[in-house]
């Protein structure tokens, strides 16, 4: 990544652009989205949860982290989704995006698409990669989505089978999710004296 970050690794800036990371009001998550059933356990040291919602007008499915804002009002995560859907945009498709972001006076909520085939946890739990072929994909799947993860700026911080998430029921696509103990690792650029 090329640009600041903080000395606790929150993004601040990319070349000469400010990351805003203001939001839309959480209200406006309330008209809509409308829950239908938690997914995953969250964080309880964090006071998180995630859940799955169907967006109003289109009935289609989306996948809902619902975090507490940290007292001075940052949130790593919160940078490094920002940075991983403005600045980077599709370039690396194994690392999942979020589509929007809601915030409220001690409250985030990030949206993301819902992947249908479920996490890789899910998958070692019910047997189904019992294939040598399926397995070595899915490797390859999880290795080219940390690398990609890396050539972003970023480091992962949390990488384990529930943290990737399969994009279809194939087992092809594999994204890696879930970016709060990620740090971004920026070089800035500057003129070396001699």
């Amino acid at each position: 990544m090329d640009g600041e970050t903080d000395a606790d690794g929150y993004v601040m800036r990319v070349g000469d652009r400010l990351l805003d990371v203001t939001g839309r009001p959480i209200l406006e998550l309330k008209e809509r989205y409308t829950p239908l059933r938690p997914a995953g356990y969250g964080d309880p040291t964090r006071q998180s949860h995630t859940y799955i919602a169907a967006e109003r007008a289109s009935g289609r499915e989306v996948f809902v982290k619902d975090v507490p804002t940290d007292r001075s009002g940052r949130n790593r995560e919160k940078g490094i989704l920002y940075y991983l859907r403005d600045v980077v945009g599709g370039k690396y498709p194994q690392l999942q995006t979020m589509r929007e972001h809601y915030s409220g006076n001690d409250r985030d909520a990030y949206v993301f698409d819902k992947c249908p085939g479920g996490d890789l946890e899910g998958l070692c739990v019910s047997g189904a990669w019992n294939c040598e072929k399926t397995i070595r994909d899915l490797f390859k799947g999880m290795v080219t989505a940390v690398k990609q993860c890396h050539e972003a700026g970023i480091y992962h911080g949390d990488i384990k089978p529930d943290n990737f998430l399969l994009w279809d029921k194939s087992m092809k696509d594999i994204r890696l999710t879930d970016f709060n103990t990620s740090l971004a690792i920026c070089v800035s650029r500057r003129t070396e004296r001699t």
